[in-house]
């Protein structure tokens, strides 16, 4: 799974030519598209593992979009493994707050119009920040 605004699903079905790739936009209620296909082993299909690694950076590099999304990505791992009947982990990377709308939303508790002012300080001192102890 891949995922910026919207969740992006993977069929690496080894019967197929490629890889496919299945968008879900809507976050309200996260579902697997595909079962059969979406979760393999190296073994079965390495070939369009290797196609996937190389096609998504082009697939993905030019979004300009900084918000993101989380909780439904998290969901929609456990609901695969669920689905396919199989034990494992979700594994998540994943790095700035998933401010876009929807399920697990988070704001941004800074105040730009803080930002490199000395008050800024005043503020992370107020929720104990730890930039307030070398000041």
């Amino acid at each position: 799974i891949t995922y910026n605004t919207q969740l992006h699903f993977y069929n690496l079905n080894p019967n197929l030519t490629q890889p496919a790739m299945m968008v879900q936009p809507d976050m309200s209620e996260v579902f697997v598209p595909v079962v059969d296909g979406f979760l393999v082993t190296v073994d079965e299909a390495q070939a369009h593992l290797k196609t996937l690694m190389e096609l998504i950076p082009s697939l993905h590099g030019a979004e300009k979009k900084a918000e993101s999304i989380l909780l439904p990505a998290i969901q929609a791992g456990c609901a695969a493994l669920k689905a396919a009947n199989r034990p494992g982990k979700v594994i998540m990377f994943h790095s700035g707050l998933p401010t876009a709308a929807g399920p697990g939303q988070l704001k941004n508790r800074e105040d730009k119009k803080l930002l490199n002012t000395d008050k800024v300080w005043t503020k992370e001192g107020n929720r104990g920040g730890v930039c307030c102890q070398n000041r």
